[in-house]
């Protein structure tokens, strides 16, 4: 591909009819009515459409034509840009051996990069206010730290928050996590609970 190769892409959104050029020093043929480059574009294996007509021409003067309309485009760096390196590159990247981690990596970088890009340091905990070094901080398992970050960030963005998970995982606790961070920014703090655990509130 890289010796014999081009690829150009539409550069803008002008409509390019599809056909194929076959030319060599025998004769030159034209197909016109392709609409995808594949063997059911091409017409030797079926596809959904009901009605696809492919049109073969060799018929010297037509195909010449063909072919000079093509060479008059193609050569127009207004309507087509080469994208050929992008294309190698792009393939050969698929070929390259990576390792399961930046595999890994790539995934969620997919995942979240929209979440990534709009996020901001405003958003994110001031770890300034010295709630890492605080007792409940320290008490808290990662996937708990993780949540507390996680509420932070939505308290930030969207002014609210619902923690939701299993019994016993320490919600209570990341909720404490949570509350710390804001009494280190010098913020009010209301607890809304049952009374029945009002006295567990108290303590903690």
């Amino acid at each position: 591909m890289e010796q014999k190769v081009e690829f150009k892409t539409n550069a803008g959104n002008q409509y390019i009819q599809p056909h194929l050029n076959l030319v060599n020093n025998e004769n030159s043929l034209v197909y016109t009515g392709i609409n995808e480059f594949s063997s059911a574009g091409f017409g030797y294996q079926k596809d959904n459409a009901i009605l696809n007509q492919i049109i073969k021409t060799d018929d010297f003067d037509t195909t010449k034509q063909y072919l000079a309309n093509f060479e008059e485009i193609w050569t127009d760096e207004k309507v087509l840009k080469d994208v050929t390196d992008a294309v190698v590159d792009y393939i050969a990247d698929l070929y390259k051996e990576n390792s399961p981690e930046f595999i890994y990596y790539l995934t969620l970088y997919n995942i979240f990069n929209e979440f990534l890009e709009d996020i901001s340091e405003d958003e994110l905990a001031n770890e300034k206010t010295g709630f890492k070094d605080s007792i409940i901080w320290n008490k808290l398992y990662d996937f708990q730290r993780d949540a507390v970050l996680g509420i932070i960030n939505k308290l930030e963005r969207h002014n609210g928050c619902i923690l939701a998970d299993s019994v016993g995982l320490g919600k209570t606790f990341s909720a404490l996590g949570v509350i710390k961070y804001y009494q280190e920014r010098n913020r009010t703090v209301l607890v809304l609970c049952p009374k029945k655990i009002g006295d567990n509130w108290q303590t903690f």
